[in-house]
C-alpha cells in the first residue's frame, strides 16, 4: 500500500460528492450520511458490508477516460471472482463543489 498525500480540497471534494449508484432503486450515497437504501440492500443479502469502489485517477491521478474504462473493466472481472454484489455507479464531485459554493 502506497503513502498518498490527499490535498484538504479534494478530499473536500470526495465529501460533498455524490455518489450516484444504478440499482433497483437507484439512489444517491454521501459519505457520512444514512442511506436507507443501503441499508434495505443489506438486508435482504447474506452481505452485511458495503464499499465504494473504483479503477478511475487511481491515488487521485488522472488519466486518460480510455484507461479509466480499462482499468475499471479489469477491476470489474475481479470483483465477479469474488461473488460479490455490485452496482454500477459514478461519483459527481463536481456538482457537489458547485452547489457548496453557491451565493444566496
Amino acid at each position: 500500500m502506497s503513502d498518498t498525500n490527499i490535498s484538504n480540497e479534494l478530499l473536500e471534494s470526495y465529501m460533498l460528492a455524490h455518489y450516484h449508484v444504478y440499482g433497483s432503486p437507484s439512489f444517491i450515497l454521501k459519505i457520512g450520511h444514512y442511506s436507507p437504501e443501503l441499508n434495505d440492500i443489506n438486508k435482504t443479502s447474506s452481505k452485511k458490508i458495503a464499499a465504494f469502489i473504483t479503477a478511475f485517477n487511481p491515488a487521485s491521478i488522472e488519466l486518460s477516460n480510455q484507461e479509466n474504462i480499462e482499468r475499471n473493466q479489469q477491476l470489474e472481472k475481479k470483483l465477479r471472482y469474488f461473488i460479490l454484489i455490485t452496482f454500477m455507479a459514478r461519483g459527481n464531485a463536481m456538482k457537489a463543489i458547485r452547489q457548496a459554493n453557491k451565493v444566496f
